[in-house]
């Protein structure tokens, strides 16, 4: 892979180029309030990943989570492109207590964040079974 062979220096000065100026303000990037807070990708693993089981996510998080979302995975990392982009999140699904589990890579249209109370979680569309179907996840093209 190129990362490897190129200087941490080299590598840095790439990045901060594809970012821009340093300081310069990029306004959808600061659109963080106490309404609306940003994830740490560190906080973001190990959360529940529920299923609505085909249902509609609600836009606005119920008074509680509903008994008949199944907790069908957890967090496991983030995909990011080389250009900055989400590409992913790698998901555990299956097994017990990560026996047997398998990851998988959903694009993050797969998921809302959603907050009840003081439970954090994640919720999707796919079922356990559709989880299970997804190929598992290959690390071939990512650094690691």
């Amino acid at each position: 892979m190129i990362f490897r062979k190129l200087p941490f220096a080299a590598l840095l000065a790439v990045s901060l180029a594809a970012v821009g100026p340093v300081g310069a303000q990029q306004p959808d990037l600061m659109d963080i309030s106490a309404d609306h807070p940003g994830m740490l990708a560190s906080w973001m693993q190990s959360r529940p990943v529920y299923s609505s089981a085909g249902q509609a996510i609600p836009a606005t998080p119920p008074a509680e989570r509903p008994s008949d979302w199944p907790n069908v995975a957890r967090i496991r990392d983030l995909v990011i492109s080389d250009r900055g982009q989400l590409l992913g999140i790698v998901v555990d699904s299956g097994g017990v207590l990560g026996i047997g589990s398998r990851q998988v890579l959903l694009p993050p249209a797969k998921l809302t964040p959603m907050r009840i109370g003081t439970e954090s979680f994640f919720v999707t569309p796919l079922t356990q079974a559709e989880l299970q179907a997804l190929p598992e996840f290959d690390t071939t093209f990512v650094l690691r």
